[in-house]
């Protein structure tokens, strides 16, 4: 259900972006500019999609990850995946301090599981495993794409509104104000639909839940985000705010406008979700717990 959900979020995607691009040449030029409007978001999503992850992975920094950083890693998440029936990442790494993990692509097979080198430094095995299998029980859930869609639509409007071109630095230290203001103006309302559509829509404590089922154990996980949580003030993860949605926990902005969209709140209630849950037998896919016999009774 929540990958039919999130593949019918994607179309809507789809949709509006045409209407959009189409809308106004429809008023100005009838029939033709409709056909031409439509031609021109075909266009856009298609250059949108074409080495998508690879450009999201030049934007973080990524590296594969080694044998000699975690000769287990692969075996474990080739085990997860035969267990949900997927196929299996790359694993990647990105070098900062800060404790994360993250998942991006359009699928399993091109995709990535990211972690940051704090993770693996500060994380013992049983805790990033239980991460690693929350990101792999995204991609179960049909999620990921749709994620990977919304940050290549945020960095395309953010290029277009502060370019990282070097020959243009000059100019844009001369131009703040002028990029702040279409940056509020401009860029926060074109990404209100495609932020409500294309965020998971997936309830955390199923996804929790769903994780457990996977890892099976419920305190490495809720170990795990305590940490996250610990270390997200002291060493800020530093990536582009279209990208800060992809993280388990997304990286605090100076910008309020953009915390409005990508929250980086505590993860105190799902770590108190995790540890009041009870003992039992779990159902992976179902987002609910079934009970023992003796703990009904």
């Amino acid at each position: 259900m929540a990958a039919i959900r999130a593949f019918f979020s994607r179309l809507l995607f789809a949709a509006y972006v045409v209407g959009f691009t189409s809308l106004p040449l429809a008023l100005l030029l009838g029939t033709t500019g409709a056909i031409a409007g439509a031609i021109a978001a075909g266009v856009f999503l298609l250059a949108l999609r074409y080495h998508g992850s690879r450009r999201i992975a030049k934007l973080l920094k990524v590296e594969l990850l080694t044998v000699a950083q975690g000769p287990y890693w692969p075996g474990l998440v080739g085990e997860y995946c035969r267990r949900l029936r997927i196929r299996v990442p790359q694993l990647g790494v990105v070098q900062t301090d800060s404790v994360n993990v993250g998942t991006f692509g359009f699928r399993p097979e091109k995709g990535w599981v990211i972690v940051t080198q704090g993770a693996l430094d500060r994380l013992n095995r049983a805790e990033l495993s239980s991460l690693i299998a929350r990101e792999l029980t995204l991609w179960k859930q049909g999620e990921v794409a749709s994620l990977t869609w919304l940050a290549l639509f945020l960095s395309t409007l953010d290029n277009w509104v502060e370019p990282r071109r070097d020959h243009v630095r000059a100019r844009q230290r001369r131009s703040q104000p002028v990029r702040v203001f279409l940056r509020q103006v401009l860029l926060y309302p074109l990404t209100l639909v495609p932020c409500t559509l294309l965020r998971s829509h997936t309830r955390e404590s199923h996804l929790d839940t769903d994780t457990v089922a996977l890892c099976g154990s419920r305190r490495s996980l809720a170990e795990a985000l305590r940490k996250i949580d610990a270390y997200s003030e002291r060493t800020v993860l530093r990536v582009p705010t279209c990208l800060h949605h992809l993280f388990l926990k997304a990286p605090s902005s100076p910008d309020p406008m953009a915390n409005l969209f990508f929250s980086s709140s505590t993860l105190a209630e799902r770590i108190r979700y995790l540890e009041e849950l009870p003992l039992s037998n779990f159902n992976l896919g179902s987002g609910r717990l079934t009970q023992t016999p003796a703990e009904q009774g």
